[in-house]
């Protein structure tokens, strides 16, 4: 029973990066435009690397193949999304609460990704490691 509540986890953790990657890929215009006001260099190329990263991993980590390493990957970069775009401690009044919100919503989605990257894919998978 426990293996199949860690695939569930597997499996519905990274949804919120490939359901990211796939609204990236319909709007890739507005991805860039996003990227290059904050000053990203190439802020075409880079919306395209980052929306592939985003539905690269989550699929790696949805089916269990190299899951550690989609995890650590996927880990870094929810981490620079704090510092991109949800740097709270620069806000004030409303804007600073809602991205405070979401900044300790990226830290809560990190926790669940080191439990991946600690304990590897899980029985159901193509890595095939038992949690």
């Amino acid at each position: 029973m426990a293996d199949f509540f860690y695939l569930l986890a597997r499996v519905t953790m990274p949804l919120v990066f490939i359901v990211a990657g796939i609204g990236g890929l319909m709007n890739v215009t507005g991805y860039a435009n996003t990227l290059a006001a904050k000053g990203i260099p190439q802020a075409a190329a880079a919306g395209y690397v980052i929306v592939a990263f985003q539905l690269v991993a989550g699929v790696l980590l949805v089916v269990g193949f190299k899951a550690r390493w989609a995890a650590l990957a996927l880990m870094a970069f929810t981490a620079g999304t704090i510092f991109m775009a949800h740097h709270f401690w620069d806000m004030e009044g409303v804007a600073r609460a809602l991205n405070q919100t979401q900044a300790l919503k990226n830290l809560a989605i990190m926790a669940g990704l080191l439990l991946f990257v600690l304990m590897g894919a899980g029985r159901y998978s193509v890595d095939g490691r038992d949690p």
